[in-house]
């Protein structure tokens, strides 16, 4: 119809499409301006000069803003009307300028049949009848080619004059039909569309001329939409005799308009379940369509279109100085921008242009998303993300993130003062480029972690920084996939050099331990030989022993007591060191009170106040804390049996968060700045007196 392609319209404003049209005598776009502003249906014939074709126009307006027009091609139609109207022209020339008298002869229908004349010359009359019947075979061939219906009735009694050949196809029925029912156009018309036939009769006699559009029902019960353009025809005394018509089929533009509603609902359907707020401007900031979701809260009176952007809504007049609408109009580039319309309140503003064929900006559309909850989330995230560095720069362990190419993501803060690098340093490197070695990268925890897909630990020497490692890898997982490595290294070089140290130490008290179980043992077997010949000197050879003698010889047995003593407490001692320590629950109240008893049964004269706390349980080796308590309370009974009024004391107290648990007596005490030499083994701070 118009000889243009789709990619030469769509989306292209009128103005690009027909420059001229601003030049033509029909305002096109002041008629279509002024239906789309609430103005009534409009339909009209015009000849379009940039296509060069008569259109039947039909346009109507169900939306501010909007319109839409429909064209159907009359080209033919017209081409036949204009030929009919050069033919009556040259018929009414000829006739009016013969020199000859000249009558007509019409048939019932009104048409010309023949010309007579009484001029002896039929030579202009030959001609005349040659274009007469030109005409008429051009005029029938062009009615009987026609898909539209050209008629004319007789008024009132709506009999068939004329009728073009596709009448029959049209209805389904013949014009014979229609003569022998007068009323037969009115009931083939849909029973709800009945009114508009009456309608288009009261435009008729109102107006001279009416319109119909309305639904036939043909035989076949299938139903047809038709576009009836009708004139009313008056005798010389203006009297209507007979009316003139075109009917044409409008099924398939129904059809359309039907297709072109429901995927105009479909859209606004779609729009309105978006929980976005999208409008559509014009360049003069106008908004021409909106769907206003995400802002319910707008009253109804507000959510109008042609309204100027949103200078007049709640909180919505925050977003025009930033959305920059007039720099998208100039710059033909997309704009967006999160902005916050009030505290708390956050949106995602996207301005995007539609281009026409010059480039320029047609329309452009405003996308405002609400992201108060996504920028609730971010900000919680990045709480939690500085109070995890804050977490991981306190800590004095080295903390590392790593990808599963070895690539470092960041350490924490002991990590960059392990290495003495920056972060900028340090990111993006591998961890064998800053520790280790390339080769030995996959025997790291790192790489042991990544094949086996769970924590691994190792300790390692790192020569580089002259320390040892306690290294430990955590895969992290995501959808299956390992994404990161957790890296947590910690510094055991103290521990390590402290083991080696318990290693000689527990070596060296071997030694010493052999050599103390090896000399007290040798010492026991001399020592009771000499004591037992000391104690047969005394007892068999008494007179032969002077008495000086005699004490020479006891005080070698007391001196061979206490080196019995001696070598009983290397033994105990060596014992003790060498004692693997058990760990189980020990009831310190009960052995004290069990020692005390031994020592009031070997001394049953001593008065002494003992006060011992009940039910005091820990947590160690039994036989340790027997020596251990035995030795203490040994040394409270020994020291304090000088006084007259013994006290002995056990129980615990609370000090620096701790449970202390105490022995004392009220016996000789003993200098404190010498306290640190009581645990030295065999050193007293006491003479024997």
């Amino acid at each position: 119809m118009t000889g243009l392609k789709r990619s030469e319209v769509v989306g292209k404003n009128v103005t690009q499409v027909h420059p001229e049209i601003k030049k033509l005598t029909l305002d096109w776009i002041g008629v279509y301006g002024k239906l789309s502003q609430g103005g009534e249906a409009i339909r009209f014939e015009h000849y379009f000069e940039p296509s060069k074709r008569w259109y039947e126009v039909c346009a109507y307006s169900d939306e501010p803003g909007y319109f839409v027009a429909v064209f159907r091609d009359i080209n033919k139609y017209k081409n036949m009307e204009i030929n009919l109207h050069d033919m009556s022209g040259r018929l009414k020339a000829i006739i009016d300028n013969n020199p000859l008298l000249i009558s007509e002869l019409c048939d019932s229908s009104g048409r010309v049949s023949s010309i007579g004349s009484i001029a002896h010359d039929i030579t202009d009359r030959i001609e005349v009848e040659k274009a007469l019947r030109e005409s008429e075979e051009k005029l029938s061939h062009i009615l009987n080619n026609m898909t539209d219906v050209v008629w004319s009735i007789s008024w009132p009694d709506f009999r068939h004059i004329y009728h073009s050949p596709s009448l029959e196809k049209l209805y389904g029925r013949s014009a014979q039909e229609f003569n022998d029912n007068p009323a037969l156009f009115k009931e083939v018309t849909h029973p709800e569309d009945q009114h508009l036939t009456e309608k288009a009769i009261e435009q008729l006699l109102e107006e001279g001329q009416a319109t119909r559009e309305c639904r036939v029902v043909k035989p076949d019960g299938s139903i047809i939409w038709i576009n009836d353009r009708s004139k009313l025809i008056y005798d010389e005394n203006n009297q209507p005799i007979r009316v003139e018509g075109v009917t044409q089929d409008i099924t398939e533009r129904k059809h359309f308009e039907q297709e072109l509603s429901r995927s105009e609902e479909r859209f606004q359907k779609m729009l309105s379940l978006v929980p976005d707020l999208i409008s559509i401007h014009d360049t003069d900031m106008n908004i021409v369509y909106s769907n206003w979701n995400g802002f319910g809260d707008v009253p109804e009176e507000k959510r109008i279109l042609n309204t100027k952007c949103y200078n007049t809504y709640r909180g919505l007049d925050q977003i025009c100085p930033d959305c920059q609408a007039l720099t998208v109009l100039q710059t033909g580039e997309a704009f967006q921008k999160e902005v916050e319309l009030f505290e708390g309140t956050w949106v995602d503003l996207r301005v995007i242009p539609i281009l026409g064929e010059n480039h320029t900006v047609e329309l452009f559309v405003e996308w405002v998303r609400d992201i108060s909850e996504r920028k609730k989330s971010e900000k919680e995230i990045i709480a939690q993300q500085k109070l995890l560095e804050g977490i991981m720069d306190n800590v004095s362990d080295v903390l590392s993130i790593q990808y599963p190419d070895h690539t470092i993501e960041r350490y924490n803060r002991a990590g960059y003062e392990l290495l003495g690098m920056t972060p900028e340093e340090v990111r993006g490197k591998k961890c064998h480029q800053l520790i280790g070695k390339a080769r030995e990268c996959e025997e790291c925890a790192t790489g042991k972690a990544l094949q086996s897909g769970k924590l691994e630990q190792l300790e390692k020497y790192f020569p580089e920084l002259g320390i040892h490692l306690d290294c430990r890898a955590n895969p992290v997982f995501k959808d299956g996939k390992i994404v990161w490595v957790v890296q947590h290294l910690r510094d055991i070089t103290e521990r390590k050099n402290f083991e080696q140290a318990l290693k000689l130490q527990a070596s060296e008290r071997a030694a010493v331990d052999t050599f103390t179980y090896s000399v007290s043992n040798d010492l026991q077997a001399p020592l009771r030989r000499i004591e037992g010949f000391s104690e047969a000197l005394l007892e068999e050879c008494p007179d032969q022993l002077s008495d000086q003698a005699q004490g020479y010889l006891n005080r070698i047995i007391t001196q061979i007591g206490s080196m019995k003593n001696l070598t009983d407490a290397l033994l105990q001692l060596s014992r003790v060191v060498s004692h693997r320590m058990e760990r189980e629950a020990v009831d310190l109240s009960a052995l004290i009170r069990s020692n005390l008893e031994k020592l009031q049964y070997k001394e049953p004269e001593r008065r002494v106040e003992t006060v011992v706390a009940p039910k005091l349980i820990v947590e160690g080796d039994a036989d340790l804390l027997k020596i251990l308590l035995a030795n203490l309370l040994d040394n409270a009974w020994k020291f304090s049996a000088g006084e007259k009024e013994a006290r002995i004391e056990f129980g615990s107290k609370e000090q620096d968060g701790r449970t202390v648990y105490y022995l004392k007596d009220n016996g000789a005490g003993f200098d404190m700045n010498h306290a640190e030499k009581l645990f030295v083994p065999f050193h007293k701070l006491h003479s024997e007196n």
